[in-house]
C-alpha cells in the first residue's frame, strides 16, 4: 500500500463521521444497529477506529449487546484496548452523539471516503508500475 509520504495531500476521511457512528453505537443507541453492516473496519481511516468497529462487529455477529462496556470488554479480551486508544478515548466517543437521522449519512460518508482512498492507493501503485524500468 502507498504510504502517506508518497501522496501529496492528506488522504480523504471524515473523523466526525467515524466518531459519530462509533459514539452512537457505544452509548447503546438501538437505532444505530441499522448502520452496523454498512461500513467495514477497513473503511475507517483511523487505526483505533478500525479496532473499535471490529469489536462492535464481533459483538453484533454474536448477537450480543453493543455498548461501551461490551466493547471495552471485547477489546480487553483481545488485548487491543490500548491500540484502540484506551478506555478514556473510547468513552469520550459517546460525547456529542449525533441525531439518529445523521447515522445513515455518516455511514455513506465513511464508505465514500474509503473508496476514494482505495482509488488513490491504486493510482499511486499504477504510477509506480508505469515509472519502473521495462523488463
Amino acid at each position: 500500500m502507498t504510504s502517506q509520504a508518497e501522496i501529496d495531500r492528506p488522504l480523504p476521511y471524515s473523523e466526525g463521521a467515524e466518531r459519530g457512528i462509533l459514539g452512537a453505537l457505544l452509548i447503546g443507541n438501538p437505532e444505530s444497529r441499522a448502520v452496523v453492516d454498512r461500513p467495514t473496519p477497513e473503511d475507517f481511516f483511523l487505526p483505533q477506529h478500525r479496532r473499535i468497529f471490529a469489536a462492535v462487529l464481533k459483538l453484533a455477529q454474536a448477537q450480543k449487546p453493543i455498548d461501551l462496556l461490551a466493547v471495552h470488554e471485547a477489546l480487553l479480551q483481545a488485548t487491543e484496548l490500548e491500540e484502540a486508544g484506551g478506555i478514556g478515548y473510547i468513552a469520550q466517543l459517546g460525547d456529542k452523539v449525533p441525531r439518529v437521522e445523521s447515522l445513515e449519512l455518516y455511514a455513506r460518508t465513511i464508505k465514500a471516503k474509503a473508496i476514494r482512498r482505495r482509488i488513490i492507493h491504486a493510482s499511486q501503485a499504477l504510477r509506480g508500475f508505469a515509472a519502473s524500468p521495462a523488463r
